[in-house]
């Protein structure tokens, strides 16, 4: 007899995980699209300041972006779930890339 397949209806905070989070933290490319369980060829949900391949809340590439809509509620979901110590970190982090892109500029 044949069984009608339901499909789960997951938002993108369902995912995260608390290795997911201290992944995103750490701007750990690899390790966050491994908890994340994204494919190789989609955006990452890491700050674009930390990663090429990431996004900016608010603003959609010029280029086309496979999957640019998801990280980008993903990097929301993620970023929901930082602790005040781990927003600091990431905060930190961002003005460091910023400050070593400038350096080289």
């Amino acid at each position: 007899m044949p069984t009608k397949r339901r499909r789960i209806k997951r938002t993108p905070a369902d995912r995260i995980t608390p290795a997911a989070v201290v992944a995103y933290v750490r701007g750990d490319y690899h390790a966050l699209h491994a908890e994340l369980r994204l494919k190789p060829w989609e955006c990452s949900p890491l700050p674009i300041a930390l990663d090429a391949l990431g996004v900016h809340q608010g603003e959609k590439p010029d280029w086309p972006m496979h999957g640019w809509e998801r990280a980008a509620e993903l990097q929301e979901a993620i970023e929901a779930k930082l602790t005040p110590a781990q927003r600091r970190a990431l905060g930190a982090a961002i003005e460091a890339a910023q400050a070593a892109e400038d350096h080289e500029h």
